[in-house]
């Protein structure tokens, strides 16, 4: 299984990323890193020695520091590297064991969303205004929040044929 994770930091330096911390204390076994620096600065500190001794394959530092729309920057993702399955995190997210086993497993996902707790409480993702826990299906319309976003290489396909390009980039998301 080929994971490739996506971490975009803004106003935020590597090691100072609450996501980029679990990370490193979560024990990750394999899979791609790609740490992207969307600005407003360029990064103080390159080095990935912490993040590749961590447990991941591979693990690549991209800057642009202007600000590009995350709709550009997840599809330009997904063109580079070649994945089995895709995560899409921010910079400042804190990810439970549960979520970290479910990006490695080996189970086929398609489309897999986060819980979101904001105060002890679920917030994402809804349908028709109310959180509902999954497992969800083809037919049901949810809302969820993007950072955590898990996308099977299957779904990717779907999405491409269907619209050219997973994420809709007139949107800055």
């Amino acid at each position: 299984m080929k994971v490739s994770i996506l971490v975009v930091l803004y106003s935020c330096e590597i090691y100072r990323s609450k996501t980029i911390q679990t990370l490193i204390s979560s024990g990750v076994e394999g899979g791609r890193l790609v740490v992207w620096n969307n600005g407003p600065r360029v990064l103080k500190e390159w080095d990935v020695t912490a993040l590749k001794s961590s447990g991941f394959d591979d693990v690549v530092v991209i800057e642009t520091i202007d600000n590009i729309a995350l709709s550009k920057i997840y599809n330009d993702f997904m063109v580079r590297w070649s994945a089995d399955r895709y995560v899409f995190l921010d910079h400042d997210s804190t990810l439970n064991t549960g979520y970290l086993e479910e990006i490695f497993c080996d189970a086929p996902i398609n489309i897999g969303v986060p819980l979101i707790e904001v105060l002890g409480e679920v917030r994402s993702p809804t349908i028709k205004g109310g959180f509902r826990e999954g497992p969800y299906f083809d037919r049901d319309q949810f809302v969820a929040i993007g950072s955590g976003l898990i996308l099977g290489a299957k779904a990717v396909r779907l999405l491409e044929d269907r619209f050219t390009k997973v994420f809709d980039e007139r949107f800055y998301l």
